[in-house]
């Protein structure tokens, strides 16, 4: 079964990225769906992300640096096949215990319910301030 809009599958992934498991925040990408995270080598969670493999490969790597503490979305606009979000979050580097406040923009691009692309832009000066992650 499917979600009914792009909004529905970007609320179920980010309902999943708060309280879900790694399989289930992967399977709301399709099979060769993909992450493009803003951020340099410096970062470990940067570059793209592609194919199942690869997602349970960053959902494993981003948790493992930083810890969530809250999160919020600030505007969301919307088509037929794609949802923009922006928000902030606050949260800290699991390796120093610096905390951290940011602001992202992120898009997804959605087909059948699922996510095809996520194109996250993150406040990369906030993640530098609390290194090291690793």
């Amino acid at each position: 079964m499917t979600n009914k809009t792009p909004e529905d599958a970007v609320n179920k992934f980010m309902g999943l990225l708060v309280a879900g498991s790694i399989e289930q925040i992967v399977d709301c990408f399709s099979e060769d769906g993909s992450i493009d995270m803003a951020g340099t080598d410096d970062f470990p969670w940067a570059g793209r992300w592609q194919g199942k493999e690869k997602l349970v490969e960053y959902f494993t790597v981003m948790p493992a640096a930083l810890e969530m503490l809250d999160h919020k979305i600030t505007s969301c606009t919307s088509s037929d096949s794609c949802v923009a979000l922006t928000g902030t979050e606050h949260g800290r580097s699991r390796l120093s215990g610096k905390e951290y406040h940011a602001k992202w923009a992120w898009v997804f691009h959605i087909t059948n319910g699922k996510i095809d692309f996520w194109d996250a832009y993150e406040d990369t000066q906030a993640f530098l301030n609390c290194r090291p992650w690793k």
